[in-house]
């Protein structure tokens, strides 16, 4: 099969179109030295990475990417989505390509123009997705040091959403409202019991982390079991009435129905919240 360039990005990312009208980055060391627009492509054997764009919109947003954004931010922006895909071992929705440049884009922008920039979604990314989280704490490192700058560490948290997104191939804002979700989770159920939210605090961490696995199989229809469901609801009436009470309210919002032994288990870590209310007050 023959490939024809169509762009050279630098002298390792070169963009390329097959005879069915796919486009493809490559990647590899030289790759782009000796390219020419619209000539075959020869270089095939050095070439370490492939990512193809099949979807139409995507290819015009990354010709738009191409045209209005720095080649050399683009270049190392897409070595360093290859290295992201390695490290997960896993394929990466081919809209990475976009919305992932852009995003880095405009945060050089912004901070070139000495726009500060705060996250409040940024602890709680950190861990309830905490691989992508590491992953986008060494780019912007990377990021840093390449290009000379102090990007704010609060970048780290929208950088994982992306990262997260492209992995689960899902929506952007999707993987945002989930975190959003959770908090909103969270805050009812402190609310409920008259408690102080403090994330530094292990009961804090337990519990985001229980909702966010409890979300995931919400959405997979994999509700958790347990034979201590009746027992919960015998000896923590009070408690299971509340949080009850509680998730209503996130299904009214969300139009999410958390099923009772979900619940069960929200109980469970609602006592952890209590007891630290009450030590806090004493």
């Amino acid at each position: 099969m023959s490939y024809i360039i169509r762009k050279k990005v630098n002298n390792n990312v070169v963009l390329v179109e097959d005879p069915a009208g796919n486009q493809e980055i490559l990647i590899g060391n030289g790759i782009g030295f000796d390219a020419k627009i619209n000539c075959e492509f020869t270089q095939r054997q050095r070439v370490k990475q492939t990512f193809v764009l099949k979807d139409q919109i995507n290819k015009e947003k990354f010709k738009s990417v191409l045209e209005n954004i720095d080649a050399e931010k683009v270049a190392f922006l897409e070595e360093q989505i290859g290295w992201i895909q390695e490290e997960l071992n896993t394929p990466l929705n081919e809209s990475i390509h976009v919305t992932f440049i852009d995003h880095i884009a405009f945060a050089i922008t912004r901070y070139e123009n000495n726009m500060d920039f705060r996250n409040p979604l940024d602890f709680d990314i950190s861990l309830i997705y905490r691989e992508e989280y590491c992953l986008a704490e060494e780019l912007l490192k990377k990021l840093n040091q390449k290009f000379n700058m102090e990007l704010s560490h609060d970048e780290a948290g929208f950088l994982a959403i992306h990262i997260h997104a492209a992995r689960k191939d899902e929506n952007i804002n999707k993987s945002e409202s989930r975190v959003k979700l959770i908090q909103d989770i969270i805050q009812i159920i402190y609310d409920s019991f008259d408690a102080q939210i403090d994330k530094s605090k292990l009961v804090y961490q337990r519990l985001l982390l229980h909702i966010r696995y409890a979300i995931e199989r919400i959405v997979l229809n994999k509700p958790l079991k347990s034979d201590l469901e009746d027992v919960i609801r015998q000896n923590y009436q009070k408690e299971y009435s509340i949080v009850e009470k509680a998730m209503n309210c996130i299904t009214q919002k969300y139009g999410i129905a958390i099923p009772e032994s979900e619940i069960c288990y929200l109980v469970l870590h609602s006592l952890r919240v209590i007891d630290e209310a009450k030590n806090n007050k004493e």
